[in-house]
């Protein structure tokens, strides 16, 4: 292939989309202010393992008013693998003080909710229109779920 940019011209001008995107362009999955709070009443501890640096989604949920419902963030990085490995799952759950029989995870990628499913997590699989496989979704999850309100009210 003939590029009119070099490699790292191309990677940078990718990463400011994607920083762009975290601070400016992403928004919270329907009902999920609601699902916080409701678990943050209860005395639940939550975390998020991103993929994304977890400098990045903090960006996303502080400026979406959700970074106060979690006590911490990890990400990929921190276990030098991606959601194809369990490790990330692990890590949070450990961090949480629990085990992963203990623990929900929620994603909207078929191939995550296959990692954490097969690793012992319960799986909550939210829709996404932007995820093809949307019948790996509903296959790797214990509870699918459209908005996150249908977990408080059944």
């Amino acid at each position: 292939y003939s590029l009119d940019k070099a490699p790292e011209d191309i990677t940078r001008e990718l990463c400011g989309r994607i920083e762009k995107n975290y601070a400016e362009d992403i928004l919270p999955k329907p009902g999920v202010r609601a699902w916080l709070s409701y678990l943050k009443e209860k005395g639940i501890p939550m975390c998020v393992a991103t993929a994304s640096s977890a400098a990045l989604g903090k960006r996303a949920l502080d400026r979406n008013g959700l970074l106060p419902y979690f006590d911490f963030m990890v990400d990929c990085g921190m276990v030098g693998v991606g959601k194809t490995s369990p490790a990330v799952y692990h890590l949070a759950a450990e961090r949480l003080g629990g085990k992963a029989a203990e623990c929900a995870v929620a994603e909207d990628a078929a191939f995550a909710l296959k990692t954490a499913k097969e690793a012992g997590f319960f799986t909550i699989g939210v829709y996404e229109s932007s995820e093809a496989d949307q019948a790996g979704v509903r296959r790797y999850s214990d509870k699918y779920i459209r908005n996150f309100e249908e977990l408080i009210h059944g």
